[in-house]
């Protein structure tokens, strides 16, 4: 974990995972749920927060460089920790990283949006890790652009026209998540420009599109619960429509785990808990077999209304066959 902060993003996002005891990853879903993320999102986790640490983090490390560069990643550091209580100062807390633990929170904004930034290219050494980043400056070996090497020497690491940071934001007085109009439209530029010329543009892309032609914000609890942005590229579309399936059969999977760990549980002394009961999953999992038996499968023109596909008649029946013989199917 000490050479890669992809590692770290992932062992941290499987910690994560342990706060809530409904989405612990026993059945090892994880390879493919990010596959999907990385293709609908990229650039983005479920332990980042607020949009602005994308132009917090490289305005910090950009001041650590020039002001203390044998020092870089320990002062962008200390910084990141004095933002959190100009956060705090701001008011806006939520999604604040820090907000319970302040100045000693373990994981800081630059590991957890450090793939983002590389994604986004807004850091652009792709190969360094945040220490390999720091130590190459502490060297003298910055990146260079052609045109300055023999001038300025003005290290490239970072995009160059990031937007400045406001004013008073080094002082660690008072700071804020808002986005100004330009910060906005250039990192929009940033998430868009990402895209591979070889694939077709995210489902984010889809979006930002969409808000820029004045269309409303749609809020739901999942991306398939409401149209999809007008030019989103059939494979996205269909792969929205993989990660339904996914969803659904995931979840049903693990209400099945949790059921068969509550019926083991009532061979033990442990008193299960109304959310623990086996009561409780055989209902959840009724429910969910509902769900799953009206969910289209396969392509869209060879499904029609009310017809399961034969994966769901099956997941159906296993569900079916472990209510009725105690979850050993």
């Amino acid at each position: 974990m000490d050479h890669s902060e992809e590692d770290q993003r992932r062992v941290r996002e499987m910690l994560r995972l342990f706060e809530d005891t409904d989405t612990v990853d026993d059945l090892g879903i994880g390879t493919v749920r990010d596959s999907i993320s990385n293709s609908l999102f990229p650039g983005t986790s479920v332990i980042q927060t607020r949009a602005r640490y994308f132009l917090f983090v490289p305005w910090l490390f950009r001041r650590a460089e020039q002001r203390h560069p044998q020092q870089l990643v320990a002062k962008a550091t200390d910084m990141e920790r004095s933002l959190i209580e100009a956060l705090r100062a701001g008011g806006d807390t939520e999604g604040l990283i820090g907000v319970q633990r302040g100045k000693d929170v373990r994981t800081l904004p630059s590991a957890i949006f450090w793939g983002g930034l590389i994604r986004y290219g807004i850091f652009l050494s792709p190969s360094l890790t945040i220490r390999q980043y720091g130590r190459h400056v502490a060297r003298g070996l910055a990146a260079l652009d052609r045109e300055d090497e023999i001038g300025d020497r003005i290290p490239s690491f970072w995009q160059r026209d990031i937007p400045d940071p406001p004013t008073d934001l080094l002082r660690f007085k008072v700071a804020t998540f808002d986005l100004t109009r330009d910060e906005a439209e250039w990192l929009c530029e940033r998430i868009i420009s990402s895209d591979r010329p070889d694939q077709p543009a995210s489902l984010l892309t889809a979006y930002i599109r969409d808000l820029r032609r004045g269309e409303p914000l749609v809020v739901a609890d999942a991306m398939w619960d409401a149209a999809l942005p007008s030019d989103t590229p059939p494979p996205i579309a269909e792969l929205v429509r993989h990660a339904q399936q996914f969803s659904c059969a995931t979840q049903g999977a693990a209400l099945l785990y949790n059921l068969m760990l509550a019926e083991e549980r009532l061979n033990t002394d442990l008193e299960p808990t109304d959310g623990t009961s086996v009561d409780n999953y055989r209902l959840r999992l009724d429910e969910w077999t509902a769900t799953a038996t009206d969910l289209p499968i396969g392509p869209p023109e060879s499904v029609t209304s009310g017809t399961a596909s034969s994966t769901t008649e099956c997941a159906y029946r296993v569900t079916r066959a472990s209510s009725s013989t105690g979850g050993r199917t």
